[in-house]
Protein backbone atom coordinates (compact mmCIF):
# COMPACT_ATOMS: atom_id res chain seq x y z
CA UNK A 1 0.00 0.00 0.00
CA UNK A 2 1.36 3.54 -0.59
CA UNK A 3 1.65 6.03 1.86
CA UNK A 4 -1.24 7.98 2.57
CA UNK A 5 -1.75 11.88 3.67
CA UNK A 6 -3.78 11.42 6.60
CA UNK A 7 -6.64 14.02 4.91
CA UNK A 8 -7.26 11.37 2.16
CA UNK A 9 -9.07 9.18 5.07
CA UNK A 10 -12.50 10.31 4.14
CA UNK A 11 -15.63 8.16 4.94
CA UNK A 12 -15.13 6.61 2.11
CA UNK A 13 -11.77 5.29 2.03
CA UNK A 14 -12.06 1.53 2.25
CA UNK A 15 -9.43 0.06 4.02
CA UNK A 16 -8.71 -4.14 4.74
CA UNK A 17 -6.72 -5.44 7.76
CA UNK A 18 -4.06 -5.96 5.18
CA UNK A 19 -3.60 -2.20 5.00
CA UNK A 20 -3.27 -1.57 8.28
CA UNK A 21 -0.03 -3.99 8.82
CA UNK A 22 2.00 -1.28 6.97
CA UNK A 23 1.52 1.77 9.30
CA UNK A 24 2.18 0.02 12.13
CA UNK A 25 4.14 -2.93 14.04
CA UNK A 26 2.92 -4.11 17.32
CA UNK A 27 4.97 -5.62 19.75
CA UNK A 28 3.25 -7.15 22.30
CA UNK A 29 5.89 -7.91 24.77
CA UNK A 30 6.44 -4.49 25.82
CA UNK A 31 2.67 -3.55 24.55
CA UNK A 32 4.63 -0.66 22.11
CA UNK A 33 3.28 -0.05 18.91
CA UNK A 34 5.77 1.38 16.33
CA UNK A 35 4.02 4.03 13.66
CA UNK A 36 5.78 3.77 10.18
CA UNK A 37 4.70 4.94 6.65
CA UNK A 38 2.26 7.36 7.57
CA UNK A 39 2.90 11.28 5.67
CA UNK A 40 1.08 13.68 7.10
CA UNK A 41 0.85 16.92 5.01
CA UNK A 42 0.48 20.17 7.02
CA UNK A 43 1.47 22.44 4.49
CA UNK A 44 -2.19 24.01 3.59
CA UNK A 45 -2.00 24.23 8.03
CA UNK A 46 1.35 25.98 8.22
CA UNK A 47 0.59 28.52 4.94
CA UNK A 48 -2.40 29.78 6.68
CA UNK A 49 -0.65 30.30 9.95
CA UNK A 50 2.25 32.32 8.41
CA UNK A 51 0.32 34.69 6.11
CA UNK A 52 0.09 38.16 6.86
CA UNK A 53 1.46 39.49 10.20
CA UNK A 54 1.09 37.74 13.26
CA UNK A 55 -1.21 39.51 15.78
CA UNK A 56 0.48 40.23 18.92
CA UNK A 57 -2.01 38.62 20.68
CA UNK A 58 -0.71 35.09 19.56
CA UNK A 59 3.08 35.68 19.98
CA UNK A 60 3.72 37.98 17.04
CA UNK A 61 4.93 41.66 16.50
CA UNK A 62 1.42 42.60 14.07
CA UNK A 63 4.38 44.14 11.53
CA UNK A 64 5.37 43.22 8.38
CA UNK A 65 8.08 46.03 7.12
CA UNK A 66 10.69 48.91 8.86
CA UNK A 67 13.07 51.34 8.37
CA UNK A 68 16.50 51.71 9.72
CA UNK A 69 16.73 52.23 13.48
CA UNK A 70 12.83 51.54 14.00
CA UNK A 71 12.27 49.65 17.69
CA UNK A 72 9.12 48.02 18.83
CA UNK A 73 7.77 49.87 21.86
CA UNK A 74 5.10 48.77 24.24
CA UNK A 75 2.15 50.62 23.81
CA UNK A 76 -0.96 50.57 26.46
CA UNK A 77 -3.52 51.76 23.41
CA UNK A 78 -4.47 48.51 22.17
CA UNK A 79 -1.81 46.43 24.38
CA UNK A 80 0.21 46.41 21.24
CA UNK A 81 3.75 47.21 19.69
CA UNK A 82 4.52 50.59 18.29
CA UNK A 83 7.12 51.05 15.78
CA UNK A 84 9.37 54.04 16.79
CA UNK A 85 13.04 55.93 16.34
CA UNK A 86 14.98 57.18 19.05
CA UNK A 87 14.95 61.04 19.71
CA UNK A 88 18.49 62.79 20.34
CA UNK A 89 18.35 65.16 23.30
CA UNK A 90 20.50 68.47 23.54
CA UNK A 91 24.11 67.50 23.16
CA UNK A 92 23.26 63.43 21.74
CA UNK A 93 23.49 62.16 17.98
CA UNK A 94 21.56 59.28 17.23
CA UNK A 95 22.63 57.73 13.87
CA UNK A 96 20.28 54.77 12.82
CA UNK A 97 21.83 52.55 9.99
CA UNK A 98 20.96 49.16 8.60
CA UNK A 99 20.08 47.07 11.60
CA UNK A 100 22.17 49.19 13.70
CA UNK A 101 21.49 51.98 15.52
CA UNK A 102 24.78 54.41 16.80
CA UNK A 103 23.83 56.39 19.76
CA UNK A 104 27.52 59.65 20.58
CA UNK A 105 27.79 62.52 22.99
CA UNK A 106 28.64 65.15 21.06
CA UNK A 107 31.80 67.16 22.19
CA UNK A 108 31.29 70.05 24.45
CA UNK A 109 33.70 71.70 21.65
CA UNK A 110 30.17 71.41 19.20
CA UNK A 111 28.92 74.64 20.59
CA UNK A 112 31.67 78.07 21.81
CA UNK A 113 34.18 80.22 20.92
CA UNK A 114 37.47 81.72 21.82
CA UNK A 115 37.96 85.24 20.47
CA UNK A 116 40.63 87.99 20.83
CA UNK A 117 41.29 91.75 19.73
CA UNK A 118 42.60 92.52 16.66
CA UNK A 119 43.80 95.99 17.69
CA UNK A 120 44.18 97.90 21.13
CA UNK A 121 41.21 99.26 22.07
CA UNK A 122 40.84 103.20 23.72
CA UNK A 123 38.18 103.02 26.60
CA UNK A 124 36.89 106.81 27.94
CA UNK A 125 35.10 108.73 29.76
CA UNK A 126 32.28 107.07 32.34
CA UNK A 127 30.33 104.07 31.48
CA UNK A 128 30.17 100.81 30.15
CA UNK A 129 32.02 99.94 26.73
CA UNK A 130 31.43 96.98 24.60
CA UNK A 131 34.77 95.29 23.86
CA UNK A 132 35.66 94.91 20.83
CA UNK A 133 36.62 91.17 20.65
CA UNK A 134 36.29 90.34 16.53
CA UNK A 135 39.24 87.67 15.99
CA UNK A 136 38.21 84.41 16.21
CA UNK A 137 39.97 81.91 17.37
CA UNK A 138 37.76 78.82 17.42
CA UNK A 139 34.19 79.27 16.64
CA UNK A 140 32.37 75.67 16.25
CA UNK A 141 28.41 76.34 15.05
CA UNK A 142 29.53 79.59 13.86
CA UNK A 143 27.73 81.53 17.23
CA UNK A 144 30.35 83.96 17.29
CA UNK A 145 29.55 87.29 15.28
CA UNK A 146 32.76 89.29 15.00
CA UNK A 147 30.87 92.61 13.37
CA UNK A 148 28.52 92.72 16.71
CA UNK A 149 30.59 91.21 19.10
CA UNK A 150 28.29 89.03 20.47
CA UNK A 151 27.85 85.23 20.56
CA UNK A 152 24.56 83.82 19.79
CA UNK A 153 23.83 80.91 22.28
CA UNK A 154 22.59 77.69 19.67
CA UNK A 155 21.25 75.50 22.29
CA UNK A 156 20.05 75.36 25.39
CA UNK A 157 22.30 74.35 28.48
CA UNK A 158 25.11 75.03 30.73
CA UNK A 159 27.85 76.94 29.24
CA UNK A 160 31.21 78.01 30.82
CA UNK A 161 32.01 82.51 30.23
CA UNK A 162 35.47 84.06 30.43
CA UNK A 163 36.78 87.36 29.61
CA UNK A 164 39.88 89.01 30.68
CA UNK A 165 40.57 92.92 30.16
CA UNK A 166 43.86 94.14 30.44
CA UNK A 167 45.01 97.74 31.13
CA UNK A 168 47.70 99.20 29.62
CA UNK A 169 50.12 101.55 31.97
CA UNK A 170 50.00 105.24 31.97
CA UNK A 171 46.63 106.73 33.08
CA UNK A 172 45.04 106.37 36.31
CA UNK A 173 41.68 104.96 35.87
CA UNK A 174 39.55 101.95 37.25
CA UNK A 175 37.92 99.95 35.15
CA UNK A 176 36.21 95.66 35.59
CA UNK A 177 35.30 93.09 33.33
CA UNK A 178 31.43 91.73 32.42
CA UNK A 179 29.66 89.12 30.51
CA UNK A 180 26.01 90.70 29.92
CA UNK A 181 23.31 89.24 27.61
CA UNK A 182 20.76 91.12 25.35
CA UNK A 183 22.25 94.17 23.00
CA UNK A 184 21.87 97.15 25.29
CA UNK A 185 25.24 97.78 26.69
CA UNK A 186 25.14 97.87 30.22
CA UNK A 187 22.16 96.23 30.98
CA UNK A 188 21.23 92.30 31.98
CA UNK A 189 24.90 92.10 33.54
CA UNK A 190 25.28 88.37 34.48
CA UNK A 191 28.75 88.32 35.53
CA UNK A 192 31.31 90.35 37.37
CA UNK A 193 34.96 90.21 37.15
CA UNK A 194 37.72 92.23 39.65
CA UNK A 195 37.23 95.71 39.65
CA UNK A 196 40.95 96.98 38.64
CA UNK A 197 41.80 99.92 41.67
CA UNK A 198 42.22 102.94 40.17
CA UNK A 199 45.97 102.97 39.48
CA UNK A 200 48.61 104.63 36.29
CA UNK A 201 49.88 100.77 36.34
CA UNK A 202 49.12 97.90 34.15
CA UNK A 203 46.39 96.00 35.59
CA UNK A 204 43.79 92.53 34.96
CA UNK A 205 40.70 91.93 35.75
CA UNK A 206 39.02 88.43 34.65
CA UNK A 207 35.89 87.29 35.40
CA UNK A 208 34.37 83.92 34.76
CA UNK A 209 31.13 81.54 35.89
CA UNK A 210 28.71 78.87 34.84
CA UNK A 211 25.66 79.73 33.57
CA UNK A 212 22.19 78.18 32.03
CA UNK A 213 21.52 79.89 29.11
CA UNK A 214 18.51 79.36 26.22
CA UNK A 215 18.90 79.40 22.78
CA UNK A 216 19.13 82.62 20.88
CA UNK A 217 20.15 84.88 23.72
CA UNK A 218 23.00 87.28 22.95
CA UNK A 219 26.11 87.39 24.71
CA UNK A 220 29.22 90.12 24.74
CA UNK A 221 31.78 91.30 26.99
CA UNK A 222 31.94 94.88 27.82
CA UNK A 223 34.33 96.95 30.53
CA UNK A 224 32.90 99.97 33.02
CA UNK A 225 35.17 103.12 33.09
CA UNK A 226 34.69 105.08 36.31
CA UNK A 227 36.97 107.88 34.81
CA UNK A 228 39.49 108.86 32.47
CA UNK A 229 40.35 107.01 29.46
CA UNK A 230 42.90 104.13 29.47
CA UNK A 231 44.13 101.38 26.48
CA UNK A 232 43.33 97.76 26.37
CA UNK A 233 45.80 95.59 25.46
CA UNK A 234 44.44 93.84 22.35
CA UNK A 235 47.34 91.10 23.28
CA UNK A 236 46.24 90.26 26.72
CA UNK A 237 42.44 89.84 26.82
CA UNK A 238 40.21 87.04 25.29
CA UNK A 239 37.08 86.14 25.57
CA UNK A 240 35.38 82.80 25.46
CA UNK A 241 32.51 80.26 26.21
CA UNK A 242 32.10 76.63 25.59
CA UNK A 243 28.87 74.30 25.72
CA UNK A 244 29.16 71.89 28.89
CA UNK A 245 25.56 70.30 28.36
CA UNK A 246 21.67 70.41 28.80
Amino acid sequence: MPDLKISEFTAQTAMTGTDVLPLATVTPANRKITWSNILVDLSSYFAALVSGAVPVNKGGTAQTTYTNGQLLIGNTTGNTLTKATLTAGSGITVTNGSGAITIAASSMLSYGFTTTMSANQSAAGEGFIKLAFNTVGANPGGGFNTSTNRYTIPVTGYYQISVSVFKNSGTTTQCASFVQTGTTVGSNIILTGVEIPSSSAAQASLCSGLFYLTAGTEVSAITYVATGTHTLNKDKMVFSAYFIGA
